[in-house]
């Protein structure tokens, strides 16, 4: 049996990957899978786990470019201390 899993990071960018397995991976492993990524758009690269119990094939499917960045621009007002007299 093969299990896929459609992972995407986001950031302002999304990457995306499509992962296989010979067995079910955990989200550790998933993550430890795209992060040994090569980022080739068209290669897929293989990881190995458990004594290659679990067979784990990465493929990378590109990077959505974000379009529209969040910028937060927090502005600080400073009273001058007085002193009452």
């Amino acid at each position: 049996m093969k299990y896929e899993y459609m992972v995407k990071e986001s950031s302002q960018d999304t990457r995306e990957f499509k992962v296989v397995s010979n067995k079910k991976l955990n989200r550790n492993e998933i993550i430890e899978a795209i992060s040994c990524s090569s980022l080739n758009l068209y290669s897929i690269d293989v990881t190995r786990l458990n004594n290659n119990k679990k067979v784990i094939k990465t493929s990378y499917n590109g990077t959505e470019q974000g379009d529209d960045p969040i910028i937060e621009i927090d502005q600080f007002y400073y009273k001058r201390k007085e002193t009452i007299k």
